[in-house]
């Protein structure tokens, strides 16, 4: 099977059609109209982009074990709720241009240790005086 898909700009709104999809290790969905994640259970994704979709929460994303870059940049989050406990390759975190403003949000980011890109330009969180410096504190482990 294949072990990269790039779907891009095709008006897309579920996640569906990839379950025998065993091999997939990139896939892209970005610039679609994708509002929830589901679907993805047990596939060996290292890379997943769902880029500017209209993506409110994060769910479904726990059996994404091996996943070392998301990109969820460019939707309507607004909160981490849901944020999976254990991504533990996670290396990249593209969180930018979303609606997140509370910096305890950062606090679910804190076990992923291997996180050393962490994107959240254009969120609300950026405007709190010296949200830089309580972030690289919560998440000492960013280069």
């Amino acid at each position: 099977m294949f072990l990269c898909s790039y779907i891009l700009d095709n008006q897309i709104s579920r996640i569906e059609g990839l379950k025998n999809c065993y091999r997939l290790q990139h896939l892209s969905l970005a610039h679609n109209r994708i509002s929830q994640i589901e679907e993805l259970d047990g596939l060996p994704l290292k890379y997943l982009n769902l880029r500017s979709n209209q993506i409110r929460n994060i769910d479904n994303l726990d059996s994404l074990q091996y996943l070392q870059q998301l990109n969820l940049s460019c939707n309507q989050l607004e909160s981490l709720t849901g944020f999976p406990e254990r991504l533990n390759f996670l290396e990249v975190l593209d969180l930018a241009d979303n609606q997140l403003y509370n910096l305890s949000d950062i606090d679910r980011l804190s076990e992923f240790r291997l996180v050393r890109d962490l994107n959240l330009r254009g969120n609300k969180i950026t405007e709190i005086d010296d949200y830089r410096l309580s972030i690289i504190f919560k998440l000492q482990h960013l280069t």
